[in-house]
């Protein structure tokens, strides 16, 4: 049994804080489709479950004494967790910009569907990369990998230990850079199909003036853009997997430069 002393409630509010932070950044749980009553139930349990593990590695007499201190306190984690969603999502988020740019070249730029994680509109293709980038997740157990450094973040960086330095802001450049580099390698095969389809037509138009490329490209772009999408994902989806897998020594590096 844990005694319920003034320090010990101090102790799990900082975990909880963290983990609620946590739940709200993670790909599945963190959507604004998942009702707020969930979240939080989610966050109690987890952090009830992880509190008597790290329990040891927060040092009582550094606990803050003021409302000022502990208000900033639960402030770093809030930012601890944000990172640490924010470098899962930049890995799913590069899935979800290939499909942007393969929607845009077929001409799906007109076409939008409502995301349930954010309940906003989006690509058609956007979704769909995006949900099968989701599916790889947790087929790879990505989800595994991001429990596995939630809990060692207490470990590692301790609550009210966070320093935001120079080389955090470079690792999180970094992330983003190669999520741009991941989106183009995933969505390449496709968008050079239809460059050169868009080629064709224009050259076609420039031969034979009587040619409609208007109404003859539209259902053809489509056409070789999810004939090359779908021929695509046996390359772009082990691409994602071997990204999503080795998220776990980025993310151990991640906090120890926090």
């Amino acid at each position: 049994m844990i005694e319920l002393s003034l320090p010990t409630i101090q102790q799990f509010l900082l975990v909880l804080t963290r983990t609620a932070a946590f739940v709200a950044m993670f790909p599945i749980f963190g959507g604004t489709g998942v009702p707020m009553q969930v979240k939080a139930a989610l966050s109690v349990v987890l952090a009830a479950v992880l509190f008597p593990v790290v329990r040891g590695f927060i040092r009582p007499e550094l606990l803050p004494t003021t409302l000022l201190g502990l208000a900033s306190v639960a402030a770093s984690e809030l930012a601890m967790g944000f990172v640490l969603g924010l470098s899962v999502r930049l890995v799913l988020s590069a899935a979800e910009l290939a499909g942007h740019m393969i929607g845009y070249q077929m001409g799906f730029g007109i076409i939008s569907v409502i995301d349930p994680q954010s309940e906003s509109e989006t690509s058609l293709m956007a979704e769909i990369t995006y949900l099968a980038a989701v599916l790889v997740f947790l087929a790879v157990n990505g989800h595994h990998i991001f429990l596995r450094a939630w809990a060692s973040s207490f470990t590692i960086v301790p609550p009210g230990a966070l320093a935001l330095k120079g080389g955090l802001y470079r690792l999180i450049m970094g992330d983003c850079a190669r999520m741009f580099v991941l989106s183009v390698k995933m969505g390449a095969p496709a968008i050079a199909a239809l460059f050169f389809t868009t080629l064709a037509f224009a050259l076609l138009a420039r031969s034979v003036p009587q040619f409609n490329v208007l109404v003859a490209g539209f259902p053809i772009s489509i056409a070789v853009g999810l004939i090359f999408f779908g021929l695509s994902l046996q390359l772009s989806l082990p691409l994602m997997a071997r990204e999503i897998g080795g998220m776990d020594v980025g993310l151990t590096r991640l906090l120890r430069a926090m």
